[in-house]
């Protein structure tokens, strides 16, 4: 597929040049305004742009495309960035690494150019910045059910992802999978399962109970063959024809059935009331050893609520996983964690969008952001040592293993909703 990584900008950047009065050197800070979050994806997205190389017939294509939409591309700023071998030795991004707890309001990211004269390029790939707010959505969201279930004391295999279908792109698909498998085991998402660890177990689906004639054959057969083929559990969706007579008439024999090859059944009714259909096998079943998934469109509030009727119904969690397909990032968009890329530094001075609403207001000058006593608080750069920063400069750095990320990820304290302004910032500000 053809990318060309000067079309990927918003139009409105294409004239932004010949109105400033100094592009020598310029900043921004990239900020979560809206909610806490996990960053994830970030670093993948800084280095599609730094390893970049700007290439003539891009160029090209870039003044055919401003040309149609009656205007004019900055062709000249790009001719020079040719001389360079890529983005990183004319754009330098310091970040928080991914798997990092960020408090709300944090400059998780700080972008500046360090070749003089590229200061409009500090903000060209602004959306390309921003779009991994999903996966870092999804990363919170993934954090937030792992609490949830530690916080019960339950096991994390309580929630299993049904998300990859439900998803607008791959791209989507391939990050919210990964985020996912952050701090979650269970999942049907084999996209992504090439370098990190994956769970899940054989289900039978509508289509094979289908393919046989007679459906309590179907029931039977797929235990026994799971079985034979080694496993110790399998999902049964009782759906295809009536959930009702699967547990009125088949449900005991699949059970014995089970039993006796020493397998696991795990029943899952997909239509109708689906908690109701669940309690009916659970007081019938009482005792033996099986277990219940729904997931008809299951959001985590929708199992959070489930949950709580269904211990009112006098049962456990324990034989209760929830499949969460859209319902995991259906809901999500940018505004979710407020994703902003704002200028710090602009024509020689510390810049700020100041405003009348609070929550939009920017932070004026390069910082730095330091741990100081369990607590992330951000200093301007001149009140600290370059060198003495929680931020890693990712043009000198190669991209993390998801491995490193999880392990990352999973060591940190979340409890810090809001980001630390240090006196000097405040009365900077003020």
């Amino acid at each position: 597929m053809h990318i060309n990584r000067l079309l990927q900008t918003d139009v409105y950047n294409l004239s932004h040049g010949y109105m400033k009065c100094n592009v020598d050197f310029e900043a921004s800070h990239i900020v979560n305004r809206n909610a806490p979050m996990i960053l994830f994806g970030f670093d993948a997205a800084v280095h599609n742009i730094l390893d970049y190389k700007v290439k003539e017939d891009n160029i090209i294509e870039a003044c055919n495309c401003a040309r149609r939409m009656n205007m004019k591309f900055p062709s000249e700023l790009f001719y020079k960035a040719m001389k360079y071998d890529s983005i990183r030795d004319i754009i330098q991004v310091k970040a928080l690494p991914d798997g990092t707890w960020v408090p709300r309001g944090t400059p998780f990211a700080q972008v500046s150019n360090i070749v003089e004269g590229f200061g409009e390029l500090v903000t060209w790939w602004e959306p390309l910045l921003l779009h991994p707010w999903f996966a870092s959505s999804c990363a919170t969201r993934a954090l937030e059910m792992k609490q949830y279930l530690q916080h019960r004391k339950e096991r994390l295999f309580r929630f299993h992802s049904f998300g990859f279908r439900g998803h607008r792109s791959m791209e989507d698909a391939y990050w919210a999978a990964r985020a996912w498998s952050l701090f979650l085991p269970s999942t049907d998402d084999f996209n992504v399962v090439t370098d990190l660890p994956g769970y899940s177990i054989p289900a039978l689906a509508h289509k094979v109970v289908q393919n046989w004639d007679n459906e309590l054959t179907c029931y039977i057969e797929a235990v026994k063959r799971s079985a034979e083929e080694g496993y110790n559990a399998v999902s049964l969706v009782i759906d295809t024809n009536s959930s009702t007579r699967f547990i009125e008439e088949y449900l005991f024999k699949v059970q014995e059935v089970a039993e006796a090859c020493n397998i696991k059944p795990i029943y899952r009714p997909d239509s109708g009331d689906c908690l109701a259909l669940a309690d009916s096998i659970a007081s019938k079943l009482n005792g033996r050893n099986f277990g219940i998934i729904i997931g008809d469109s299951v959001t985590f509030d929708s199992a959070k609520e489930s949950d709580e009727a269904w211990e009112k119904l006098g049962h456990s969690c324990d034989l209760l996983t929830w499949g969460i397909g859209a319902g995991f990032y259906k809901d999500l968009e940018r505004d979710t964690l407020g994703w902003s890329m704002k200028t710090c530094f602009s024509n020689k001075k510390d810049r700020m969008k100041y405003t009348d609403t609070p929550i939009k207001r920017s932070i004026p000058g390069k910082v730095n952001l330091q741990c100081k006593d369990g607590k992330l608080v951000v200093y301007p750069q001149t009140q600290t040592q370059n060198n003495d920063s929680d931020y890693v400069i990712l043009n000198q750095a190669t991209s993390l293993t998801f491995k490193d990320i999880k392990e990352i990820a999973n060591i940190q304290d979340a409890t810090q909703n809001e980001i630390i302004l240090s006196h000097e910032l405040q009365a900077k500000m003020g």
